[in-house]
């Protein structure tokens, strides 16, 4: 079999102008590329063998193996990049004064990966802050809180529930139990009763927040168990194990696939199924794959035509965002709207099947 390494097409130099190299001497591209095996043999050596599964709200789950795996990457960011932000699913986000943001899925399908199925992924994407330049927002670093609704910053300041991210109430309170903490320097023990599934997955106004006018610079998607790793830089193209690729060149929806993820949030998902009644018979065939980020990787690629999803978070599509750009392809917010990493839902297609789409649906009343 020919590695990954002899199949990918090297990349001397990071974006001109804008990403400066590691303090190894990598490219940003190239540890974003090394972290995502790293993490992927994480997650192949201990398929099937999960140890620990805390539910972090209905259908949605953490493992051991998602911890293991963001522990991994973000000690490979912090040592390569140590003054950039890192955004991550299962963890507080950590500042940064860089300017440049990594964002973090260690297991984008976790539960096809809990129950044994191939299709999960790993996301890593770097962007940078349009609104504040070379600036990042002074975020204090929290500590862990036992004391109930503050968290307590490095600094020995206390914040109040309300705009923090990731406050650990006493876990005897809402009776919740201690789990390792494996990801470095936070982790959610579990969530808080009183506090929505937003608030403790994103910070309205420190660094865990997506800003509308981030620029995604790079991302790559490594699906470990199909050994496919997609990467893409702004304005160099989009490749699959070093080949280019692009969206899919048909113009109908009747000949390609369309895909759809559910999601958590139940009054979501149950409008996606009415939808998919709508789109089916218009397209060759439907299918769920159970992650977003392989569905935006498969848009990318051509193998599906159109992708839709009406709950997301920034880890979950940050590199696809990108991958699909770059691969000639057209990504938007619900509604026609402007995509960003704050969106929280996504269309991804082609040019062409991105008009047919929407005239399939439009009148639905599940669109709204």
């Amino acid at each position: 079999m020919i590695s990954l390494l002899e199949q990918e097409t090297p990349i001397s130099s990071s974006v001109p102008g804008r990403v400066p190299l590691s303090s190894t001497g990598k490219t940003a591209l190239d540890v974003a590329k090394l972290a995502c095996r790293q993490a992927g043999e994480v997650l192949v050596a201990h398929l099937g063998a999960v140890e620990h599964v805390k539910h972090k709200g209905v259908r949605d789950i953490q493992t051991d193996v998602d911890l293991m795996s963001e522990k991994l990457i973000k000690n490979m960011l912090n040592t390569e990049f140590p003054l950039d932000a890192v955004v991550t699913e299962e963890s507080a986000a950590q500042p940064g004064t860089s300017g440049y943001k990594w964002i973090i899925d260690p297991i984008d399908g976790t539960n096809n990966y809990f129950f044994g199925l191939p299709y999960f992924a790993i996301n890593i994407a770097l962007a940078r802050d349009g609104d504040r330049g070379a600036q990042t927002p002074s975020f204090p670093r929290l500590r862990e809180s036992r004391g109930g609704g503050e968290g307590v910053a490095a600094d020995n300041r206390h914040y109040p529930e309300s705009t923090v991210l990731g406050v650990v109430p006493d876990p005897e309170r809402v009776g919740l139990r201690d789990e390792p903490d494996y990801g470095g320097s936070f982790i959610v023990r579990g969530e808080p009763r009183f506090m929505t599934d937003s608030r403790v997955r994103g910070n309205p106004g420190g660094a865990g927040r997506a800003s509308a006018n981030e620029e995604i610079l790079l991302g790559v998607t490594y699906a470990p168990m199909l050994n496919e790793l997609f990467w893409a830089e702004k304005g160099k193209g989009a490749f699959l194990n070093g080949r280019p690729i692009r969206v899919s060149a048909v113009e109908k929806l009747k000949d390609c696939l369309v895909s759809f993820d559910m999601g958590y949030n139940q009054d979501q998902g149950a409008k996606m199924i009415e939808l998919a009644k709508t789109i089916w018979p218009r397209a060759h065939t439907l299918r769920l794959l159970g992650s977003g980020a392989l569905g935006l990787a498969y848009v990318a690629c051509g193998r599906l035509g159109v992708y839709f999803h009406r709950s997301l978070y920034p880890w979950d599509v940050a590199p696809g965002i990108l991958l699909i750009q770059e691969a000639g392809g057209v990504v938007e917010a619900w509604g026609r709207q402007p995509i960003t990493l704050s969106s929280g839902n996504i269309v991804a297609s082609s040019p062409v099947l991105m008009e047919e789409f929407h005239s399939v649906i439009a009148g639905s009343p599940f669109v709204a």
